[in-house]
C-alpha cells in the first residue's frame, strides 16, 4: 500500500520548487518594475507630471529595493511588492488625471502576483 503523507523527501522536492518559483516570480517583478517606473516616464509629458512622476517612482522603487534584498520574509516581501505594483498603478492615474482606462493596471498587477503561485497571499489581496 502506498503511502498517503507526504515524506520528508517529496517535502524537500516542494520546498526547492517554491524557492525555484519564487526567484523566478522576482526576477519577472523586477522587470515589470522596471518597465513601470519607465511607463510612468512616459506619461509625465503628457500633462506635464515630471516632479510627480520622478518623485513617486523613486521611492517606489526604493521601497520595492528594501523589501526585495534587506527583508528576509519572504511573505512580506510579496506584499510589499504588491503595495509597489498598487502605488504605480495609482500613480499612473494621478498622472493621467483619473483617466478610467488606468484602472485596468489593478488587474495587471494581480496578475503579476499570481506569478508567485502563493494563494494565502493572494486571498488577503482580496
Amino acid at each position: 500500500m502506498q503511502q498517503l503523507l507526504p515524506t520528508k523527501e517529496l517535502d524537500t522536492n516542494i520546498k526547492a520548487y517554491l524557492e525555484n518559483v519564487q526567484i523566478r516570480a522576482d526576477k519577472m517583478v523586477d522587470k515589470f518594475i522596471i518597465g513601470f517606473f519607465i511607463l510612468g516616464l512616459c506619461l509625465a509629458p503628457i500633462y506635464d507630471t515630471w516632479s510627480f512622476s520622478l518623485s513617486i517612482s523613486s521611492l517606489n522603487i526604493i521601497v520595492y529595493l528594501i523589501g526585495r534584498f534587506a527583508i528576509t520574509n519572504k511573505f512580506y516581501a510579496r506584499n510589499i511588492s504588491g503595495i509597489v505594483l498598487a502605488v504605480f498603478m495609482l500613480q499612473f492615474i494621478g498622472q493621467m488625471h483619473g483617466l478610467a482606462e488606468l484602472h485596468f493596471f489593478f488587474f495587471v498587477n494581480a496578475a503579476i502576483l499570481l506569478m508567485y503561485q502563493d494563494w494565502n497571499y493572494q486571498e488577503q489581496v482580496e
